[in-house]
């Protein structure tokens, strides 16, 4: 179910300062790592929870019927089944680009926590990928079962 959850697949490692390390230049340890931006706080919410969120716009049931028909035009993952999931994830991650993008991130807290301000258009930006990585779990999710119970 994560898997199409791109803040859960991306993370961020970062120094004291709150500045992007690349942590196969860098040892980095565990107050480096954001474990899944459950350490990125946007006041009193940490950024991974804010995307476990639904938005409004997704819950409603006209966007079952929206959802479904964009799910149907989406092309089939090609290849062997085994495979699927690491396009997927790849793919989700480079949704979790998306998700960090504009993202400022102040120093590190004594608790290990940084402080994190989001861009103007944020939760827009993050109702559209999400929409978007739910049509494209419904559809996968169809695709796996019809090639596990073919008709």
């Amino acid at each position: 179910g994560d898997l199409h959850q791109p803040i859960h697949l991306a993370s961020l490692y970062l120094d004291a300062n709150g500045r992007r390390i690349d942590p196969d230049r860098r040892a980095t340890g565990p107050r480096n790592h954001t474990r899944g931006s459950n350490r990125m706080k946007a006041g009193e919410r940490n950024l991974h929870s804010i995307w476990d969120g639904v938005p409004d716009a997704l819950r409603r049931a006209r966007f079952l019927d929206i959802a479904v028909a964009a799910a149907k035009a989406l092309p089939p993952t090609n290849g062997p089944m085994d495979r699927w999931a690491a396009g997927w994830a790849t793919e989700s991650l480079r949704q979790g680009r998306r998700g960090f993008e504009g993202v400022v991130v102040g120093p590190q807290d004594r608790d290990g926590e940084w402080a994190v301000t989001l861009p103007d258009g944020y939760a827009e930006r993050r109702a559209e990928i999400q929409r978007e990585q739910l049509v494209r779990a419904g559809a996968r999710l169809a695709q796996v079962l019809e090639a596990i119970f073919p008709r």
